[in-house]
């Protein structure tokens, strides 16, 4: 289905509190709800999440998941990347116990989250690989019965997959125009129109989202995160992450 998938962060958690949680934009995110009532802001629309059913948010949908103190949410949910990128209008909303296939392999993966609550794929466990196949069998087998819309021109795809793998180095916009066969003006009309951003909001947006993951984990601080990156100094990512999620980096539990 794919050539490339790769986990940003995935597990299974149970929130009593009120919280709200906005999507990383670039970011795809397979959501099941196992119990709890949960809704979905999509720019003006609010709509409820059913229990038991498997969604499917395509990494170029922003929205925003919200619910309150009075009910408590068990979930379990993968947010990744895929090579080409998924492109949709909406998200897929699937009552997976309609389907026997998807199914058993949301059942699988779902065991894989039980292990890892709320586990930030930076340091690759020794599920990482299973749980990549286990994620791309799933994909094929929806996209059978739901048709998965995805970025088809090769040209694009090849940039953002030299993003993804070099989003920590000094990223010419012009070199990445020269290997798609485009001027640069071209070049950068052309990704915006696949992505909905320009390569330069794309390699700012994935380099925060892979930040994110690394705050997550508690392991470097926020010089070695920039450096990490891609960021000249900290002071220098500390103002990138608090425009793009309204926060400063040291309040990371509160994002």
């Amino acid at each position: 289905m794919f050539e490339k998938i790769s986990f940003s962060i995935y597990g299974r958690c149970v929130r009593e509190e009120e919280w709200t949680v906005s999507n990383f934009i670039g970011t795809n995110r397979l959501h099941y709800i196992h119990s709890g009532n949960v809704l979905c802001q999509c720019g003006e629309n609010i709509i409820q999440l059913n229990e038991k059913h498997l969604y499917l948010f395509p990494q170029n949908l922003s929205f925003r998941l919200i619910t309150n103190s009075d009910t408590c949410v068990d979930h379990t949910f993968f947010d990744f990347w895929t090579i080409p990128a998924i492109k949709m209008e909406n998200a897929l909303d699937i009552n997976y116990t309609n389907h026997s296939l998807i199914y058993k392999g949301m059942d699988a993966l779902i065991e894989i989250g039980n292990k890892f609550p709320m586990y930030p794929v930076i340091k690759r466990n020794r599920y990482y690989n299973i749980a990549k196949s286990y994620l791309n069998n799933l994909l094929y087998i929806i996209n059978d019965i739901f048709p998965i819309e995805t970025i088809t021109d090769s040209t694009i795809s090849a940039a953002i997959a030299y993003i993804h793998e070099h989003y920590y180095s000094n990223i010419s916009i012009k070199e990445l125009a020269k290997s798609a066969g485009l001027n640069t003006g071209s070049f950068i009309e052309k990704f915006k129109l696949c992505t909905n951003q320009t390569p330069l909001q794309y390699i700012k947006t994935h380099r925060l989202n892979i930040s994110y993951n690394l705050l997550k984990t508690k392991r470097y601080s926020l010089s070695e995160i920039a450096e990490m990156v891609g960021y000249q100094d900290a002071a220098a990512f500390s103002h990138a992450f608090k425009k793009a999620y309204g926060a400063s980096p040291k309040y990371i539990d509160k994002i």
